[in-house]
């Protein structure tokens, strides 16, 4: 994989964090604002982006990829989910830097809002190139003011990303669906749709780019017609020669010098194909491209559809399901080898580091042929395994006796689809008691909602249920959703499985079942595997899950007497499955 050479990293040092901090305040001082309101996102509103594009670590320090800060006359709040307290106390040094722990249940942005309620703010600045639309229509009460995105990058001494790879067409029998017949699902006649999310964009173009860390995506945006897909990409932008010599008339791209020169394009497309509306995604469109769409569309209609691509987007077809598999039958393979070879290396007497650990495992995927990972992988031992999206990878820190080791990993490969899974293992021959309880308490979980029945439209909240049964029967629980859609990107909308979740299950959906259990200072345990909706094979009317993810479980590490009946013929057949390929540790 090229992540490495392609994606240099970017570290700051605790003494230019603060010296961003010290020119920010000042900056908001000057422009007599009662504060200014700096989130994780690019101009893309990616959800993953390169640490050198997320402004929020320049003025924190703090790697995690969701997060929220709030910078007030003087001090940061950095507001964190359940999934990143541990890692924000960890990583956030600076004192001017309050972390603001963010209860589980409770939105971000609703904590921001009452912070700054309770600081009496009244005129907040927002950057409008990275503030998604629909975060800054929630931000009722103070005055939003546009902050000048050049000076502030200039003050946080920022550059931004530009990738050398070029885009490149997906082969048809991966995708199943041409962009033409996407085009006319999705468009109606005299409409038209700005397409903002890229793994939207990349999804209906049939293309991927792998232009930013951890996502097989391209850098532009898109304005789809009836007939015809506009994407707009930035100067040096390369093409692959499949492309360049394109004869889909309903695909084309334009090069332009800044995103500002998109507006005039569109104008131009409207007047000549006579446009009424435009649908916009509320989610993943910046603040400063809605105004552009609202000056283009002065004399039509702006319309927010948040599921107008989603909805097509999300239900996978028959060629889509198989590159899954195919992804996930290579990732599984990677992912056995990388366990076994920590366990066998554990038992030899060598002493494995969890940087170690990773650079393997990464090998194994390398060696199946991934072209990237999907997300960084997380490679936790011990104590750090209770983190949850624990991104260090330790050179110090050993694999020793008692101690669980967790792997949550996933990549690429020529579909551009994401794969991901995760286990925890034990390389003791003999586990504790302990290391047994929590194991089998997880795993409990996981095979309820895998092997779940349930009608069409079930709200993932029920299956959520079912995740926590055993672990709230032991006073234990997790602080984290249960499942989300995987596709083009890693996390993908439609999918939604958690204690609120009102989104309905129907069939052909893809995404995530992992249940865990995370006791700080001690270690943690999660099992995640990626399944299918599909409809019941013996009951009408009602819906069941097939995993895509194959790798067995530990068998030392589960308490047969913790697991019911049912719960050991689900474990008994999935395991068959597994040693029938090859990856049962049984």
């Amino acid at each position: 994989m090229e992540q490495t050479s392609q994606f240099p990293s970017f570290t700051l040092a605790e003494a230019q964090v603060e010296n961003n901090i010290r020119a920010l305040l000042k900056h908001i001082q000057q422009q007599k604002l009662g504060a200014a309101l700096i989130t994780s996102f690019d101009v893309f509103i990616s959800e993953y982006v390169p640490q050198s594009e997320c402004l929020r670590y320049y003025i924190t320090g703090f790697t995690g990829s969701v997060a929220l800060t709030l910078v007030s006359t003087d001090r940061v709040y950095l507001f964190v989910d359940g999934r990143y307290h541990e890692q924000a106390d960890k990583e956030v040094t600076c004192s001017q830097v309050e972390v603001v722990k963010v209860p589980f249940g409770l939105a971000l942005l609703d904590a921001l809002k009452t912070k700054v309620k309770d600081l009496k703010i009244n005129d907040l600045g927002v950057l409008g190139e990275r503030t998604p639309f629909s975060m800054a229509s929630k931000l009722i009460g103070p005055k939003l003011s546009l902050l000048d995105a050049a000076l502030i990058y200039k003050l946080l001494n920022y550059h931004p990303h530009h990738s050398e790879r070029a885009i490149f067409p997906v082969e048809l029998s991966k995708v199943g669906v041409s962009v033409k017949q996407k085009l006319h699902a999705l468009v109606n006649k005299d409409e038209a749709v700005f397409v903002s999310a890229l793994d939207s964009l990349a999804w209906l173009a049939n293309c991927r780019g792998f232009h930013m860390p951890f996502q097989s995506q391209f850098m532009g945006k898109g304005f789809a017609t009836k007939e015809h897909l506009y994407i707009f990409i930035l100067a040096g932008t390369q093409l692959a020669s499949s492309l360049k010599n394109n004869s889909d008339a309903a695909l084309s791209f334009h090069t332009i010098q800044s995103w500002a020169d998109v507006g005039p394009l569109i104008k131009k497309i409207i007047s000549q194909l006579k446009i009424q509306k435009i649908h916009f995604l509320p989610q993943s469109i910046n603040l400063a491209d809605y105004e552009m769409l609202k000056e283009v569309m002065s004399s039509g209609s702006l319309i927010e559809d948040p599921n107008r691509i989603l909805n097509f987007q999300m239900l996978k077809n028959e060629c889509e399901i198989g590159a899954f598999e195919q992804a996930f039958e290579r990732s599984d393979r990677a992912i056995f080898r990388a366990l076994t070879w920590l366990r066998q290396s554990y038992r030899q007497g060598h002493k494995v580091s969890e940087s170690e650990f990773k650079r393997q495992v990464e090998d194994f995927y390398l060696a199946e042929g991934a072209i990237a990972q999907s997300f960084n992988t997380i490679s936790g031992f011990g104590a750090n395994s209770s983190i949850i999206h624990y991104g260090g990878a330790d050179a110090q820190k050993m694999l020793g006796v008692g101690e669980f080791a967790l792997l949550d990993s996933g990549a690429y490969y020529e579909c551009g689809y994401a794969t991901d899974t995760t286990r925890t293992v034990s390389v003791d021959i003999t586990p504790t008691p302990r290391q047994k309880f929590l194991y089998t308490l997880v795993l409990k979980g996981l095979l309820r909602a895998l092997y779940a029945v349930f009608p069409v439209a079930t709200h993932g909240s029920q299956i959520d249920a079912l995740a926590r049964f055993g672990l709230r029967q032991h006073g234990l629980d997790y602080g984290h959703g249960t499942g989300h859609g995987v596709g083009v990107n890693v996390h993908e909308g439609g999918f939604s499985i958690t204690p609120v979740s009102t989104v309905p299950l129907v069939a052909n959906l893809v995404g995530s079942l992992e249940p865990g259990v995370y006791i700080p200072g001690e270690g943690g345990v999660r099992l995640e595997n990626i399944v299918v909706v599909i409809p019941h094979p013996k009951f009408a009317g009602m819906l069941t899950f097939r995993s895509l993810t194959l790798i067995g479980f530990i068998p030392e590490l589960i308490e047969q007497n913790l697991l019911m009946q049912e719960e050991k013929e689900w474990l008994l057949d999935y395991e068959s499955q597994c040693a029938r390929r090859g990856r049962s540790f049984q």
